[in-house]
This record gives C-alpha cells, structure tokens and sequence, in this order.
C-alpha cells in the first residue's frame, strides 16, 4: 500500500519558500526504490540553490538512531505551540488536520482499521503523513472522524487507551533499560519504572485491552492533576512506555528542539545538518534528564494513579 501511494505521487505536497513555489515529498527511483525529492513545482525538476543537495542522513550512537529528513523543514508549522505543555491544537477552523489544502477529509485513506463489536465496534482510519519521518510508511491515525464526537482537540480518551495496541519494528534503546526494584500493581497489570535518564514506567500490554487501557487512562488522570506535568505514550512491541515530563525543550543540552514519543524512546528525526552532528548519545542523555521529572515526583503519580485505579476497583 505505501509503495504504491508513492508511486501515485500521494506522498507529497507543495509550498514556497524564499519566493519559489515547491514540491517535496517521496517518489520511486530507478531502481525501484524510494527516495527523497525536492523539485521547482512550476518548471519541474530539481529545485536549484540551498535544495538542490536535499538528502537523508542516518547514524547511531550507542543505541541512539538519528535521521536527517531535509525536506521535512517545508513541512506546514505546527498547529500549536509545544513550548506550552500540554495546550492541545483547538478543534475549531484552524484546525489543518479538519480543514484546508492538506486536511484528512481531501486524502485517500491508507486503511482502516474497524474493531471487533465485543470492543466498541469502533473504527480507526490510518492516512498518509505528507512529510514523512521514515521512507517505508509514516501514518496518521485517528478515529473515524464521520462520528461528530470524534472531532474534537487531540487528547487520548479512556476509549482511546483501550484501542490502542499497535507494534514497531525499531528496537528502542528504552526496551534494553533495566527495570528498578519495586512494581505498583493495577489488578493483573505491573507497572514498573526503567532506570532511564527519564522518569519512564514500563506496562504490559498482554492483558485484556479493556484492562490495560484503564490503567493507562488512570495514570493518565493522575498526571492531569499536576499542571506542570506532560507526559509522552509509546505502544512498541508488546509493552507500553509513559514518560512523565516538565518540559519539551531542552533549552541547555539541545536548544531549538521540541520532542516528542520518538526521541524519548532514543530514534531523533532532525531537520538539519547542524542537527544531525548536534544530536549523539551523551547530548541525548543530557536532554532526556532535562526535559524529565525527578524519579520521585514521578513515582509519586503512579502512586497515586494506584490509589485512583484500586479505589474504583472496589465500586
């Protein structure tokens, strides 16, 4: 399916920069394979100037994977400011996933993905990411947004943790951390914190996802009532990964940088050659504790979230 949404020219968009009108994305080489472009989207061919080198890096650092994707610099600006923790994109014209040359409604859906009726019968469409991180597939997923209720700001639902029970192929350097002594125990679901530079827990996702997905929630709930937290979630291979976090800019180890789910788990997609020599394992070290809460403040919400989960448990 990615292949040929490539190969149909889907995976791309135009914009202009410094006065000239562009066209990014992917496209297939002659090889058959799939490359990065940037070309004059009036005149066709290669773009001239500071994009006629446009191209992908790729390095690891003792676990820590780092991807230069150029072209993802002409990519629209983000709907919201990341700076401010936890203020979500407002579901109202502004919002460019609803609305717009590159909203969700104008894209030919990828897939969709409709759950058994014993869990909700619910639908989750998968749409094509026009300026992809990762060449073989880069998806948006949301819920079927023919439902009026699913259109709404961008913040997980206890429905929504419920869903959610997807894998990846990357090993993260997160999965090979070590667990610490001690697990907080949410009926048969473990919670255990992994000694990481950021305060991370650790859940089983093999329990039933009714289950598993109000503990999520819970947790979710609990960090909710500190207002200076903000919190990254990862399914990935089976278990599910909660960072706790007061901030998402390292102003001091890594400035200019916003992060999100990806570079928590240890893969950072950068923009720019500066970016890509900047980033490397000790720079990341630095930035994940500086971003991060302190380990106990964060096991103090998991605590509490226990609390929370055993005392409407015994409703």
């Amino acid at each position: 399916m990615w292949t040929k949404l490539v190969a149909g020219g889907k995976i791309s968009s135009e914009t202009s920069f410094e006065g000239t009108r562009l066209r990014y994305g992917l496209r297939m080489d002659a090889r058959g394979g799939i490359e990065e472009f940037v070309e004059d989207a009036e005149e066709g061919g290669e773009s001239d100037g500071s994009w006629s080198n446009c191209r992908s890096l790729y390095k690891e650092d003792r676990g820590v994977m780092v991807k230069l994707v150029s072209s993802r610099r002409l990519r629209p600006p983000a709907a919201f400011n990341r700076s401010q923790r936890r203020v979500f994109p407002p579901h109202d014209d502004s919002c460019s996933l609803c609305y717009g040359a590159i909203s969700l409604p104008l894209r030919e859906k990828a897939a969709v993905v409709a759950l058994p009726e014993e869990s909700g019968g619910r639908r989750w469409d998968f749409h094509y990411n026009i300026a992809p991180i990762e060449s073989r597939g880069h998806f948006l997923v949301v819920p079927d947004m023919t439902k009026e209720d699913n259109c709404r700001e961008q913040k997980l639902l206890l429905r929504d943790c419920i869903d959610m029970a997807w894998k990846q192929d990357y090993v993260y350097i997160v999965e090979g951390a070590r667990e610490r002594e001690g697990t907080w125990q949410f009926g048969e679901v473990s919670v255990r914190e992994l000694e990481y530079p950021a305060f991370c827990v650790k859940i089983s996702n093999e329990n039933p996802p009714e289950h598993v997905g109000k503990v999520v929630h819970t947790i979710l709930e609990a960090a909710s009532e500190d207002p200076d937290l903000s919190w990254n979630l990862v399914f990935s291979n089976g278990y599910i990964y909660l960072f706790l976090r007061i901030s998402e800019v390292a102003p001091v180890s890594l400035p200019g940088f916003a992060f999100g789910c990806n570079q928590m788990m240890g893969f950072w997609n950068v923009d720019t050659e500066d970016q890509f020599d900047m980033v490397n394992y000790d720079t990341v070290m630095r930035a994940l504790e500086e971003t991060s809460v302190a380990s106990s403040r964060g096991r103090d919400v998991i605590s509490r979230a226990q609390g929370m989960f055993q005392t409407a448990s015994s409703q």
